[in-house]
């Protein structure tokens, strides 16, 4: 059977057999508990559970004698208040009442408890309610109600601004106003103090209206200054009336009227901090009148020595005097001595906390020392803002510690701080530091303020700066991109960029307004089909939808363009290309279109056909109504022939002409764009936008030069069939090609077989032959199949008079609708490889010129096969194919 401790005997004087069964059957929890002190403390920090009755086990479900303390056993009672209670009733030895509900710890009821002190010991009795459906609906509304409340209260309190937080936390008097009137915005308890008004007579107030102390001509003339010439203002032990308490002592304090501003730096108010020094001042006072009494005090002692000197009585009675007179003077000192340390402690109490603010202020601050510039102190944001720690901060010259500004002329600046004693205030000043590993371009707005020594002289400075990067940085881009709209304004072809599924007209610079017969206003930002409604039907709209859907883009050349200016039907004939523009994902979003009007060139050229075919006619009619002038006539005729060739000649060099009139407006802009890279500055190319834009100009004017060189190629394709022929080794030049082709052909791991030994030698012209056999080989590598090992089989033979020239390959093939549009100018199937889509083209043109053919067998991921057939064939050969690894 459980036993009584001795401890609770002694408590409670009970005869030994009545207290264990009455405890034993009491329907009330009884609970014994004797206190933990902290160690070398009196303060209590626990207490050890001695005793519980079978009530208080059942309900605490813990042993008679349980191990550990209460708080191990019931953590919450710290945040319940249960702990506090019971070291409230043991310590003041006054019984008390507690009521509770505890949902904590695997105990979730309502206790009711009742706790006295006896002796050493705490005794408690307590009960505990059960749970009912009804109080459990009750107390679950009661959480959720609580729940609420403090989220509420939660929000609440994170709404608060930052800077009434900063406010109130000051461990000084501080104050905000801003704007003419210096309206109150926020204001400590600290300072309102110091005015002697509630909160509600000063927020939102003008200051100098909540205050009207604070508008004496001194007040209001600093206020003014700091307005005016945004430098702060410091006042010493400054003389103010007690506001508070309506006192006759007059307090002293150490004012600072600190400009405040904007992001543009502009002074948009003024920051008031203010420390009470009159403890200071009194006792400097003190201190000063008790020199003056020791001096009057020496003064009186002199003269009793003089006495003394004259009397021996005299003596006596002075030493007695001034014995009592030396006690006094010393319990006094002792005492302003005491007076003077408690206002000394008193004052480094107020700078602590102001070196607090100092390190919570959000403006980054530094203080440098001596010819140096060695940092005596820097908050936190300003070594973030460095990219350094405190500690690589403190004690060190600043250009040891930031080496990469030594010669961006901020020493300069220093120096001539220091040496003229005005401050320096600088705006949206660049700066380079390396910081996390990587050069940074910020900009600063900051002040040099210069500190004095009693003697005038300069000994240090005072750095606060915020910086200013992001908003020069949205600055300079705007300019980039105003300078942008300039070089396409300014661009001597015409310029458009249409968006989104309705080609919505983004850019639309003054060359293609004159195309169009439109202004910028009637164009950007509408649909171009409903700003040139009268093209729907035109076909554009179909050019614009595939270049969208294929990303490849689409190059035309003198396509009628009927359009109305000034509300008349007018017919253009304009060269042009459609670019796609692709978003960061890679879609294509919009569609680049650069255009050049050639209506005059194609009015010549048509001007020409007309005097030709006029000539032509003439010829036949005369030819027709007498061949018996023929032979008279074919002088003229043959002089008429040579004016044809001469007319054919003019027309094909006017063609020549006509492809490389794009070159001088692409050069142009080749060239604005490069001004445009010289011009920028280096932070501007490199942010994102823009370096996109630029380098999407610059992928475009390459491919538009590119495109350019493939039109004059294919302009000389004209002359081709006159070039004359050459007995020529076909082995040979497939063997150059091969020495061309060798790092292509090994980076593709391709083995390549020729067979041309039957038909090696061939009357045809050998640049023509060696770029056939060069497209055919090189498109074998660019679309070979990447899960298989390319194999190339060059191989030929003699039918019907020609040379028949085989090439196959084991790549990726064509289907049939491919193979329909193989041939076509600037057609590709493939975006994974580089190209332009007139290699096959130019090899159809040369075979079909010299009177030959060319053809193509292909199978999906099978393989393609080209086969061209070429005339004037000189011999044969039997002979057995080679193998070229």
């Amino acid at each position: 059977m459980p036993t009584v401790a001795p401890p609770l005997r002694a408590a409670l004087h009970f005869p030994a057999e009545l207290l264990q069964p009455l405890l034993e059957v009491s329907l009330t929890a009884i609970n014994l508990l004797r206190p933990v002190y902290r160690p070398d403390s009196e303060e209590i920090e626990d207490f050890t559970l001695e005793y519980l009755n079978l009530a208080g086990q059942r309900i605490m479900r813990l042993p008679e004698q349980p191990d550990g303390t209460l708080l191990t056993h019931l953590p919450h009672a710290l945040a319940t208040g249960i702990f506090a209670f019971y070291r409230h009733v043991y310590e003041t030895g006054e019984a008390g009442r507690y009521h509770l509900n505890y949902p904590h710890d695997g105990l979730d009821q309502f206790f009711r408890l009742a706790a006295r002190r006896c002796g050493e010991m705490l005794l408690v009795s307590f009960t505990a309610d059960e749970v009912s459906p009804d109080r459990d609906a009750i107390e679950a509304a009661l959480r959720a109600s609580q729940a609420r409340e403090q989220a509420a209260r939660t929000e609440a309190e994170t709404q608060r601004g930052e800077l009434q937080r900063v406010v109130e936390q000051a461990p000084v008097a501080l104050a905000i106003a801003r704007g003419p009137d210096l309206v109150v915005e926020a204001a400590n308890p600290a300072i309102l103090a110091l005015w002697g008004k509630p909160p509600e007579e000063a927020l939102g107030k003008p200051l100098l209206e909540a205050v009207p102390e604070a508008a004496g001509p001194g007040h209001r003339a600093l206020f003014e200054s700091v307005l005016r010439t945004g430098q702060p203002v410091v006042a010493r032990e400054h003389a103010a009336p007690n506001l508070s308490t309506g006192s006759q002592e007059t307090p002293f304090f150490d004012f600072v009227y600190q400009p405040l501003r904007d992001e543009q730096g502009q002074v948009t108010g003024v920051i008031t901090v203010a420390t009470e020094v009159t403890q200071l001042v009194q006792t400097r006072q003190q201190v000063q009148d008790l020199n003056e009494q020791l001096a009057a005090a020496n003064s009186k002692l002199e003269s009793l020595n003089a006495g003394l000197r004259t009397t021996n009585a005299t003596l006596l009675t002075a030493q007695g005097e001034q014995q009592q007179l030396n006690d006094v003077l010393e319990a006094r000192v002792a005492e302003r001595t005491l007076a003077l340390q408690a206002a000394l402690a008193e004052t480094e109490t107020q700078r602590r906390r102001l070196h607090e603010l100092f390190e919570q202020m959000p403006l980054a601050i530094a203080v440098l020392q001596g010819p140096e510039y060695v940092i005596e102190m820097a908050n936190p944001t300003v070594c973030t803002l460095w990219g350094r720690t405190p500690a690589q901060a403190l004690d060190t010259p600043l250009f040891d510690l930031l080496p990469e500004i030594r010669d961006q002329g901020f020493k300069e600046l220093l120096d001539e701080v220091v040496r003229t004693g005005v401050p320096y205030v600088a705006t949206e000043l660049p700066s380079v530091l390396l910081r996390h590993g990587r050069r940074d371009t910020l900009y600063w707005n900051f002040v040099y303020q210069p500190l004095f020594a009693p003697s005038g002289q300069v000994t240090g400075i005072t750095v606060m700066a915020t910086e200013v990067s992001a908003q020069v940085t949205a600055r300079l881009h705007l300019a980039a991109q105003q300078q942008l709209q300039a070089v396409f304004e300014q661009a001597p072809v015409a310029i458009g960029v249409f968006s989104g599924p309705d080609y919505v007209v983004d850019v639309c610079n003054p060359g293609l307004q004159a195309i169009w017969g439109r202004t910028a206003a009637q164009a950007v930002n509408r649909p171009l089909f409903e700003v040139l409604p009268e093209i729907r039907n035109q076909g554009f709209k179909e050019q614009l939808d595939e270049v969208v859907a294929t990303g490849v883009p689409y190059l035309a050349h003198e396509v009628p363009l009927q359009v109305l200016h000034q509300g008349q039907p007018t017919t253009l004939y304009v060269n042009f290309v459609y670019h796609p523009l692709r978003d960061a994902q890679g879609y294509v979003s919009a569609v680049a279109a650069v255009a050049t009007d050639v209506t005059e060139q194609v009015s010549a050229r048509r001007q020409v056909q007309r005097l030709n075919e006029a000539n032509v006619q003439r010829l036949n009619r005369e030819l027709a109504a007498s061949n018996a002038d023929l032979l008279a006539n074919n002088h003229e005729l043959t002089d008429t022939n040579r004016q044809l060739t001469r007319a054919n000649v003019d027309l094909d060099n006017f063609i020549y002409t006509a492809s490389h009139d794009l070159k001088t407006p692409i050069t142009n802009i080749e060239g604005l764009l490069q001004e445009l890279l010289f011009s920028l500055p280096a932070s501007i190319q490199r942010s994102e936008p823009v370096r996109e834009v630029l380098a999407m100009m610059q992928k475009a004017v390459e491919r538009f030069q590119q495109t350019i060189v493939h039109l004059t190629d294919i302009s000389r394709l004209q002359l081709a069939h006159v070039q004359p022929a050459e007995e020529v080794n076909l082995a040979d030049v497939i063997e150059n090609v091969r020495l061309d082709l060798t790092p292509q052909l090994a980076a593709a791991g391709a083995q390549l077989e020729v067979d041309v030994v039957r038909c090696s030698r061939l009357s045809f012209s050998p640049k023509n032959l060696r770029s056939i056999v060069y497209n055919l080989l090189s498109n074998a590598v660019k679309y070979r199949a990447p899960a298989r090992p390319l194999r190339v089989q060059v191989r030929c033979h003699s039918a019907a008079g020609a040379t028949v020239l085989e090439v196959q390959d084991n790549g990726l093939g064509l289907d049939a609708l491919q193979q329909g549009k193989l041939f076509g100018m600037f057609v590709r199937f493939h975006d994974h490889v580089p190209g332009s889509g007139i290699g096959l083209y130019m090899v159809k043109r040369i075979a079909e010129n010299a009177g030959g053919t060319v053809t193509v067998r292909s199978e999906p991921n099978v393989g393609t096969t080209f086969v061209v057939t070429l005339p004037r064939m000189v011999r044969d050969h039997e002979a057995g194919a080679h193998q070229v690894p």
